[in-house]
């Protein structure tokens, strides 16, 4: 088999034009899973764009990706302007730290209030 075979096999394999719609359709149609940590679903999105689209603006690639994050992040992001990837990754991570401090601090306060309140000193129950 000659090295333009096996190109071709290989291109045929990996960037056929099934693959590459599947791909492209992952890029722009998946949007962050509740479970998924920014950080790797901007990183899985920048490299979806390395290889669908090289040529594309790092800010245009960080616009885009911005409006498939998580909402609840997405919000807090929007008042900033990021020119890079990484840009994004730090700020997006930051605030993904801050939301789950949040939700801590409020599941204590909701088990405080249910809780039932503790007996008086001395009283044996």
């Amino acid at each position: 088999m000659t090295f333009q075979r096996f190109q071709d096999r290989l291109k045929g394999k990996y960037n056929s034009a099934s693959v590459l719609a599947t791909a492209r359709s992952r890029l722009y149609g998946e949007n962050q899973k509740e479970s998924e940590p920014v950080a790797v679903f901007i990183m899985r999105k920048t490299s979806l764009f390395n290889r669908l689209d090289p040529h594309i603006p790092e800010d245009t690639m960080v616009s885009i990706i911005i409006e498939l994050i998580n909402p609840e992040i997405r919000s807090r992001l929007r008042t900033s302007y990021f020119q890079q990837p990484e840009e994004l990754i730090e700020a997006a991570t930051v605030i993904e730290q801050d939301l789950e401090i949040i939700r801590q601090a409020n599941r204590r306060q909701q088990q405080r209030e249910t809780a039932p309140p503790y007996p008086p000193r001395g009283v044996k129950q």
